[in-house]
């Protein structure tokens, strides 16, 4: 505070004597819990933060009672995957948490039957997935289009060929358009050929890589 009237309340930067008074107010916690909150404080900031959507498994685990998809969890040290239902009420899921490590290895013996048995079961599946997609394809809005539009142009070359039978159109106007049409109707055939292209294979997906036995 200056010595001027009125006094103004100003920072001391040492122009004034300084004095450090203790305990003069009662305290909001003891000393004994202010410095054991913060030794617990320091410990946590020490763990290290499990990073976020770093594991293959993130948002593709889920229950296979309830349907809820599992979370990461870490406890004493170790990493789990636990129903998301089970975590918020037990009573709700039994489905209790799952060591990451089991995930992995269960992966892993997956991963072996597929690729040592990809006969017995990609190439079945391709095939079903392959089947399905082209009956699809076949009642598609491009697919309709285009069977019209190839329908109509080989009606008018019909009838332009009638015509020219009949005398009924200049020869050289007959070339001109019959080419016009042959163009139209090949082109519209390549297009309706490559919307009908397989989008799967016949054969099976190479696995590269082997996986642990089972």
């Amino acid at each position: 505070m200056t010595d001027t009237f009125p006094p103004v309340v100003v920072r001391n930067h040492g122009e004034k004597d300084m004095y450090y008074a203790e305990s003069t107010h009662p305290a909001i916690i003891a000393k004994e819990v202010f410095h054991a909150a913060q030794a617990l404080l320091q410990q946590r900031a020490k763990r290290e933060a499990l990073p976020r959507n770093t594991s293959p498994f993130d948002q593709k685990i889920f229950c296979g009672l309830c349907g809820t998809s599992f979370r990461k969890k870490v406890s004493h040290g170790k990493l789990f995957w636990t129903c998301r239902k089970h975590s918020r009420d037990a009573q709700s899921c039994p489905v209790t948490q799952v060591p990451d490590t089991e995930i992995r290895e269960a992966f892993l013996r997956f991963y072996y039957k597929l690729n040592h048995h990809r006969d017995i079961i990609l190439t079945p599946m391709l095939n079903s997935l392959q089947s399905i997609l082209q009956r699809r394809m076949l009642w598609s809005e491009n697919i309709m289009e285009l069977n019209h539009q190839i329908s109509e142009l080989s009606s008018q070359n019909q009838m332009l060929a009638t015509l020219k039978e009949q005398g009924l159109i200049d020869p050289d106007i007959f070339i001109s358009q019959s080419n016009e049409l042959t163009q139209e109707l090949r082109a519209a055939k390549q297009m309706l050929a490559g919307y009908q292209h397989p989008c799967f294979g016949h054969e099976a997906v190479p696995l590269h890589g082997e996986a642990g036995a089972s």
